[in-house]
């Protein structure tokens, strides 16, 4: 019994005086978000139309998008915030101070600037608009990744292609929701428009 007893304790002792590292008060309420957090992908997505990925990443202290690929193991600079005023400047839009949420796919980088939403060719310089600022607030405002808009006005549901709106349904009420989640939030579905 004693000797079970003296092998637990010296066990204990021994396992705390073989931690190297201590944490200081400091650490544990200052440090805990920055030197001792663990690194995060911010904004990580799929390249819709590839096995690529992107995510923003700390850089010489700027972000940068990065691009990579799970197969080959490999990562890369993608855009950068000169690389992308290059292109706000070559389409006359103001240009940024930091770089903004995108979702890119292989054709277009989709991106939302002072409430415009633009469409920029990945492989060339154009660009289109694809809503303008006015729309964007309506209700249930969405964009689908081919380059849809859709959102309600009135009960009825609108949908919007190359900054064209169409008018879907004629009967919207309160007793017949478009686009909408009613019920269906009880069984995980969140979006009723595409």
């Amino acid at each position: 019994m004693y000797k079970l007893f003296f092998s637990v304790c010296f066990l204990t002792i021994g396992n705390a005086y073989a931690q190297t590292k201590h944490l200081t008060i400091q650490d544990a309420l200052v440090n805990n978000r920055t030197t001792l957090a663990p690194e995060n992908l911010r904004q990580i997505q799929f390249i819709k139309g590839s096995n690529d990925y992107v995510y923003l990443k700390k850089v010489n202290g700027r972000d940068v998008w990065v691009r990579g690929n799970f197969k080959v193991g490999s990562e890369q600079p993608y855009l950068t915030i000169e690389q992308f005023n290059r292109r706000l400047r070559g389409a006359s839009i103001d240009t940024l101070a930091a770089l903004p949420p995108i979702r890119f796919n292989n054709e277009n980088w989709i991106v939302s600037i002072k409430g415009q939403r633009y469409a920029f060719n990945a492989g060339d310089t154009g660009y289109k608009k694809l809503a303008d600022q006015n729309l964007s607030s309506k209700q249930n405002f969405e964009e689908s990744p081919l380059g849809y808009a859709a959102y309600i006005d009135g009960f009825n549901l609108f949908v919007i292609k190359d900054n064209v709106a169409r008018q879907v349904t004629n009967d919207g009420s309160d007793n017949i929701v478009y686009a909408s989640a009613v019920h269906q939030q009880e069984f995980g579905i969140t979006k009723g428009t595409f």
